[in-house]
Formats: C-alpha cells, structure tokens, sequence
C-alpha cells in the first residue's frame, strides 16, 4: 500500500486523522495529492496540515493530519 489512514492516537483537535505515506512511494505523493485524496475519500475533511519538521514526532514517514467529523443521516 501506498498509504494508511488512521486515526490519530494522541488527537488535539476533534475527530483527528492522519494520512501516513508509505516511504517506498513518497515521491508520488505531493501535498496536493494527499489533500486531494484526502477530500476524495473524506469529502467532509477540514484543517488538512503538514506539521514543519521540528514539529513532527515521526520525521522519516511523511503524514499529514486532518479532521473528519462524521456525516449526519440524512
């Protein structure tokens, strides 16, 4: 696989996803890409983000987070 959604296990904001980019593909993955696969496979997503490296607690997997508050039924 390419990449692996998951949710967040230390989560600071609602509903908090992370994008995980497989280090075999990452040069196929842009920014633009994850962000366009993320609204593709979660319509609904808001505050998609790249934390800067000094932030990032995993610096060798690129990821990028996202939150995802469910749908209500319609």
């Amino acid at each position: 696989e390419g990449y692996v959604v998951l949710p967040n296990m230390y989560p600071y904001m609602p509903f908090h996803k992370v994008f995980w980019v497989n280090p075999a593909y990452k040069k196929y993955y842009s920014l633009t890409r994850i962000k366009s696969m993320i609204l593709t496979l979660y319509p609904e997503a808001v505050n998609i983000f790249e934390n800067p490296a000094v932030h990032q607690s995993i610096r060798t997997i690129r990821n990028v987070h996202f939150s995802s508050p469910p749908i209500a039924p319609v």
